[in-house]
């Protein structure tokens, strides 16, 4: 099973949307120019455009680098803006033969470079030629395969033209065989089951049989050159055509095709004669639908570290451009928090010292919830109960108090402060004694002792207008 990852485009990523497809003709060249758009992650779900198709003449052009002038006029001309092409040969300077590779090949490139004279029986060695091949479909054992193979002085003026041109070859093929691809991408209702698609090249049909999209079977049919001719009679009665599958036909041919049934490919919307530009063109994008690329090792390593460049390229001015928004967008929360932050002091100093009264309220409510909260405030409570009844114990006959604060007392000496009257002083001694010997507090000691009456000073009614002896007394607890 394919991993999900191997379907990424990293081309689409590095910046290659518009591709020229340019299919080679004795006396023309036939040019689409195709937009992919989606499929950046899954490449099977791109979807195509056509953008421009036309045909460039070449009478008087007999040099690749004149014919690659012409095409540079007419992309021009149409201001195209494309810099990469896949170039596909005319039948005409390509030869195809279909073959069953032995099971015990493991490499597949170097068999056939070994026997390259005896699968095509031409007197050729394999450096004179480049050559793909293409796995085929097949229910029966072995495996076969469709061989491809090219001169490469014609490679070497298909180079030429596209240098004269100002184009960057990605791939170069044979025209025939990627109309084909064209089918494929379509998503023709004709590839559900068992199809017949015949391309149509000058006097050359070539017939693909397709079983649920996929090639099982080439043949090519050589036609008659007549007017009156119609190629699904002849390749009927040639035995080549069956007639029990869907018939679809592209290339060099009528859109009015009268068949039983058959169906005129045109493709994207182009004319049908068009078909292998737009496979061409297709090709680099969907490479695995037709891997024969007959471009060399070294040209294909090139184009894939300048698109590997670009795409790293790409890479750093997007994370550049993310970081660049993170830190301003860091910026405006900075400024917005800074600004509603001085609002709210603004608005705290505007409401003057009442402000400050409630926070201190605040914090004296918050430090009494704690106090009063919690085991400690229970102990405490015990504590307390305990140390007003051994001071009610220590208080002698003639003696009473009139305050008593546990805690910070006004003097700040001590965690008990007690005031109160006696009859006479030596009763204020003796309490005094007796608070230290019971070890009620420590550090007892009188702070003031005598006779005035305070003001508003609370005594026992029969005492009133008697004379007495206030006392002050702290300590710790």
């Amino acid at each position: 099973m394919r991993a999900w990852y191997h379907n990424i485009d990293l081309r689409r990523f590095a910046g290659l949307s518009d591709i020229l497809g340019i299919e080679m003709r004795p006396d023309l060249m036939r040019v689409c120019v195709l937009r992919c758009r989606g499929g950046g992650f899954n490449k099977f779900k791109a979807t195509f455009k056509g953008l421009h198709h036309f045909e460039v003449h070449l009478s008087g052009a007999e040099d690749a680098t004149s014919r690659g002038e012409l095409l540079r006029k007419e992309i021009e001309k149409r201001n195209i803006k494309a810099s990469h092409a896949a170039v596909g040969l005319s039948p005409s300077s390509a030869r195809t033969i279909t073959t069953n590779v032995p099971g015990s090949v493991l490499d597949v490139s170097s068999w056939i470079a070994e026997n390259i004279q005896k699968l095509f029986r031409i007197p050729i060695s394999a450096s004179e030629v480049a050559f793909g091949y293409e796995p085929l479909q097949s229910s029966g054992p072995g495996k076969p395969i469709e061989i491809t193979i090219a001169r490469r002085k014609d490679i070497e003026h298909i180079h030429e033209l596209a240098a004269s041109a100002k184009l960057e070859l990605v791939a170069i093929s044979v025209s025939s065989r990627e109309a084909l691809t064209a089918l494929q991408v379509s998503g023709s209702p004709g590839l559900a089951g068992e199809a017949a698609f015949v391309n149509i090249d000058q006097n050359v049909a070539q017939v693909s049989y397709l079983s649920s999209g996929r090639r099982s079977k080439t043949e090519q049919v050589l036609l008659r050159e007549s007017h009156e001719f119609t190629f699904p009679n002849d390749a009927s009665q040639s035995g080549c055509l069956r007639n029990d599958v869907q018939q679809i036909f592209a290339g060099e041919v009528t859109e009015d095709l009268q068949f039983d049934g058959a169906i005129v490919f045109t493709p994207f919307g182009l004319p049908s004669k068009f078909s292998s530009a737009v496979g061409l063109a297709v090709k680099p994008f969907l490479p695995d639908l037709s891997p024969v690329n007959l471009l060399e090792t070294s040209a294909r390593s090139n184009v894939e570290v300048r698109f590997a460049k670009n795409l790293f390229h790409r890479v750093t001015i997007a994370t550049g451009a993310v970081l660049m928004l993170l830190l301003f967008s860091q910026m405006i929360a900075t400024f917005v928090v800074h600004s509603w932050s001085e609002r709210v002091d603004n608005e705290l100093l505007s409401m003057g010292p009442s402000y400050f009264e409630l926070k201190q309220l605040e914090n004296e409510l918050h430090d009494l919830r704690k106090a009063t909260e919690g085991p400690s405030a229970i102990l405490r409570g015990s504590r307390y109960s305990e140390i007003l009844h051994d001071i009610a114990a220590c208080a002698p006959e003639g003696l009473w108090l009139t305050k008593l604060k546990i805690g910070k007392n006004p003097t700040n000496t001590g965690g008990l402060y007690l005031e109160g009257y006696a009859k006479a002083s030596d009763l204020v001694a003796a309490f005094l004694k007796t608070l230290r010997n019971r070890d009620v507090c420590r550090e007892v000691r009188l702070t003031r002792s005598g006779s005035d009456e305070a003001p508003g000073s609370t005594v026992p009614a029969g005492f009133k207008g008697r004379s007495y002896t206030t006392f002050v007394i702290d300590g710790k607890i």
